[in-house]
């Protein structure tokens, strides 16, 4: 319930410390910090405000300047972020991703586990997992092993089932791109 929310605090699990929205304004710079955040994130989103542009996703699991796109199938590129830092990251003039001068963005910031990754064997495949400690948010590295038909299950490291999971191929995938895939308990199967 809303009162049994007290900004004052300090467990990690408070929803202000897991997640953050930040509007900064960019300069053009080959280095320039975002504050303000009130953590370091480990899954950042973020796009120029106002504008028909490219959603890029970095991760601390994958590791900074390691960006895919959500509105794209491409594989991913190098570029853009070169650091999570204590309390928001940093953005450079790659190509003018999330730094464009004078332009406005908008970033979506997750805290997830600080970047701490274990393996998890919880399925057919292994899987690196970053797990909030909250058990609300898991962040799922793998590499797919079927050669044909069939199913393959993977870990999530979460107490249970997941509700909604996202997914997407990052690396060149030989014969094809990286599609997203959205899974939701509110869909009547899960093999949409």
């Amino acid at each position: 319930t809303a009162d049994a929310v007290d900004p004052a605090q300090t467990s990690d699990d408070y929803p202000q410390k897991l997640f953050d929205a930040k509007l900064y304004t960019g300069d053009g710079g080959s280095s320039t910090g975002i504050t303000g955040v009130g953590f370091q994130p480990d899954w950042v989103w973020i796009k120029r405000y106002g504008a028909t542009e490219n959603h890029n996703l970095y991760d601390s699991t994958r590791g900074a300047n390691k960006r895919i796109q959500s509105n794209q199938t491409g594989a991913e590129t190098t570029e853009g972020l070169p650091s999570f830092d204590s309390d928001g990251f940093t953005v450079d003039a790659s190509g003018s991703i999330c730094n464009v001068s004078s332009q406005t963005y908008v970033a979506w910031n997750w805290r997830i586990n600080g970047g701490t990754t274990s393996s998890n064997g919880n399925g057919s495949v292994t899987s690196t997992v970053q797990v909030d400690p909250s058990g609300a948010f898991s962040l799922v590295k793998y590499r797919g092993g079927l050669t044909g038909a069939g199913a393959a299950t993977i870990g999530h490291g979460l107490s249970k089932a997941p509700v909604m999971i996202i997914f997407k191929g990052y690396g060149n995938l030989a014969g094809g791109d990286g599609q997203w895939w959205v899974g939701h308990d509110v869909l009547t199967s899960w093999n949409y």
